[in-house]
């Protein structure tokens, strides 16, 4: 499935896009992917007041874990606690 990039300035009919061609291939799995969880939030609201109750919508954050389940991939993340250590480690490191 391609994956479509749709630009274009403000009020300029973007979303009436992306929903007409999000609505056209949401039975076969394809995924909406927004910037943020209001994006999110409003599009899922969108499409269930256009008759599309199936379709999934996602920021780019959750793109990665969706991509990682679809391809069986099972690691651990690194806990809160991990990260930390892991970016204070990095930024102390001299150049």
């Amino acid at each position: 499935m391609p994956l479509t990039l749709v630009l274009g300035p403000a009020n300029s009919a973007k979303a009436g896009q992306v929903l007409g061609a999000y609505g056209a291939q949401a039975a076969r799995g394809a995924l909406l992917v927004v910037p943020t969880a209001g994006d999110a939030r409003h599009y899922r609201r969108e499409l269930v007041q256009s008759g599309l109750v199936l379709g999934t919508v996602l920021t780019f954050g959750a793109l990665a874990s969706e991509i990682a389940r679809r391809a069986d991939y099972g690691a651990r993340r690194l806990t809160e606690h991990q990260r930390e250590r892991v970016l204070a480690r990095g930024l102390a490191r001299p150049e």
